[in-house]
């Protein structure tokens, strides 16, 4: 049963209904975005990668294309919006974007449906904080990632345990959005706490098993090639996550810069491991005394990825945006915001053309992006502490995600 804000007088309220309305102009924007700009140079190549697999087969990606890390999904996806620009006649980058456009539209809804037995503002907020987040709308509408769709997807496997009960798709949808990218898989320790019996640990278990079919078949094609690109890579270093805290540790130790690419080397091979063993020992101590909800679980595990992970990137964010949404959406505009004037920058300075707008990421980012980038990593150090400290507010089920001393 979802509150009508038609009762109660709630209607009455026009900051829910401002936020509604930022939430819906924030959608439209990204079509905006969408139909008035190229992207990034990933859309270029996506492009390059759409026509490997086009003239040589979906296989024939992983053995020409070294840098080609996505399951098969991926491939067919961008596959699709080449063949689909071929019929009709519309520009690929347009194509490429709009199912993450769509994407996100389903998310905001999902978030006020989700939110809506807390009333008309707690949903109008949730709505607003990811529907107007203009990391949102940057990543969506301008990039031409492929993160809006497997974020929706991965936020919903959560929705389908926690709000409908039904552990089995749950671990299906998880599954479907490992094949677009092998990330979400981060969360499925924070979703089996969802869990009330080890049978639903096991459906849900087998469900995922199930959604990963795509990828146990790329793998038994494939063999070695499809395991050492997809899931043995190793990750690209970023200018302002852990590894630019490496650089005063490397100065510290030696003034010649080896120590600095040893130390960036062993934190891409072991920054994976550390992180998936921190994951799941939090998971386990949720297991062991539960006292957050599984979509709190995965807004912390979350922030445990931005903080450690190596090789994090702009778009990744899009991950955090979602579930502070559902969990303190006043800090999740904060969020949105700042990781959104980190993206903007970042896309401004590596700019190359404004009709259509078109940046290319090549060479050292200029400062300003560094250090917006080191002010969002600040951030979701700050939305970790206050998340781990709310612990008090989850200990029964049907209490809500958040308190209002909690939106900011």
């Amino acid at each position: 049963m979802y509150s009508d804000p038609f009762d109660h007088g709630e209607f009455r309220d026009t900051t829910s209904w401002a936020l509604l309305l930022a939430a819906i102009a924030g959608l439209i924007a990204r079509f905006v975005c969408v139909a008035n700009s190229w992207g990034t140079d990933d859309v270029d190549l996506w492009w390059r990668y759409a026509e490997t697999i086009h003239y040589h087969g979906i296989f024939e990606i992983y053995q020409r294309e070294s840098t080609f890390h996505y399951p098969l999904l991926t491939a067919l996806l961008i596959h699709g919006a080449y063949i689909m620009s071929e019929l009709t006649g519309f520009s690929f980058p347009l194509l490429l974007r709009i199912p993450g456009a769509l994407t996100d539209c389903a998310l905001t809804v999902l978030l006020y449906r989700l939110l809506s037995p807390y009333g008309f503002r707690t949903a109008a907020w949730g709505a607003a904080a990811y529907g107007a987040s203009l990391l949102a709308i940057l990543v969506s509408g301008y990039h031409g990632a492929i993160e809006p769709t497997y974020v929706f997807l991965t936020f919903a496997a959560f929705v389908l345990l926690e709000a409908r009960g039904r552990p089995a798709m749950a671990g299906i949808v998880l599954g479907v959005a490992c094949n677009i990218k092998l990330l979400p898989l981060l969360f499925l320790p924070a979703l089996l706490t969802g869990c009330r019996s080890l049978k639903d640990a096991l459906v849900l278990a087998l469900g995922a098993v199930i959604g990963l079919v795509p990828l146990f078949y790329g793998a038994w094609q494939l063999g070695p090639i499809f395991m050492n690109q997809v899931l043995f890579f190793e990750p690209g270093n970023s200018d302002w996550n852990a590894e630019l805290l490496l650089e005063p540790l490397a100065a510290l130790w030696s003034t010649s810069g080896q120590w600095k690419e040893h130390l960036l080397h062993y934190h891409a091979l072991l920054g994976r491991s550390i992180l998936v063993a921190c994951l799941a020992a939090f998971a386990l101590r949720e297991l062991i005394r539960p006292v957050r909800t599984p979509i709190h679980v995965a807004a912390i595990s979350f922030c445990l990825f931005s903080l450690l992970a190596p090789g994090f990137v702009t778009e990744y964010a899009l991950i955090g945006a979602a579930f502070f949404a559902a969990t303190m959406p006043g800090a999740a505009l904060l969020y949105g915001a700042t990781a959104g004037v980190w993206a903007a920058t970042a896309y401004w300075n590596f700019a190359i053309s404004t009709e259509p707008w078109r940046s290319v990421h090549t060479g050292t980012p200029a400062w300003s992006t560094t250090l917006l980038g080191v002010a969002t990593w600040c951030c979701t150090a700050y939305l970790l502490y206050r998340l781990w400290r709310s612990e008090d507010l989850h200990q029964q089920a049907k209490a809500p995600f958040f308190a209002d001393e909690d939106f900011m």
